[in-house]
């Protein structure tokens, strides 16, 4: 398992974990130094792209883009693909071509939509390109944050499939929803 995480002390951990091969990197347009802005509450929520920088720690992190990061890996076919990089998840799918995932089975995004409504368009334009180069394509919420893209071309996915993956969808979310009522 390969991971890449721009906050230094969480790639530590990662790799102290011994659970994946964590790269301390950011994921970004361009190659060289970004500053990346460490949410001192909340590490996980830390950001490239962050609005108010007033409350965040700034820290310099090598980045690289995507496609260079990607083809660099020995694997040459990925089984799950996770992106969850607050909210720069549209600018990694804008600089590729959904061909450039032939050989990953599953890809699970967190779109920003909920902080970034402005973004909606092109998340759903995303979603409509990897649509038509055979992905099938799951939203386990109801604003992009759980997104699930599934080959077609390397799983076959029935129409049973497809079936089960809304039913458990709406399932979920409903216990969900029913859980945050009772609370």
């Amino acid at each position: 398992m390969v991971g890449v995480e721009a906050n230094p002390c969480l790639a530590a951990r990662i790799n102290e974990s011994g659970s994946a091969q964590c790269f301390n990197l950011a994921i970004s347009a361009h190659k060289g130094p970004v500053r990346f802005f460490i949410d001192p509450r909340n590490s996980e929520a830390s950001s490239l792209t962050a609005a108010d920088k007033s409350s965040l720690r700034p820290v310099e992190v090598d980045g690289i883009p995507f496609a260079e990061f990607y083809a660099a890996q020995p694997a040459k076919e990925v089984d799950l693909l996770k992106i969850d990089i607050e909210g720069a998840e549209i600018e990694l799918f804008d600089s590729v071509e959904p061909s450039f995932f032939a050989h990953t089975k599953q890809i699970c995004v967190e779109f920003h939509s909920f902080l970034h409504p402005e973004h909606l368009r092109a998340i759903r334009r995303i979603i409509a390109r990897m649509q038509a180069d055979g992905f099938h394509y799951c939203d386990f919420s109801t604003k992009y944050v759980d997104v699930l893209f599934l080959n077609g071309k390397l799983e076959h996915i029935s129409k049973v499939d497809e079936a089960q993956i809304f039913v458990h969808k709406y399932m979920t979310g409903a216990k969900r929803r029913f859980r945050s009522f009772s609370a």
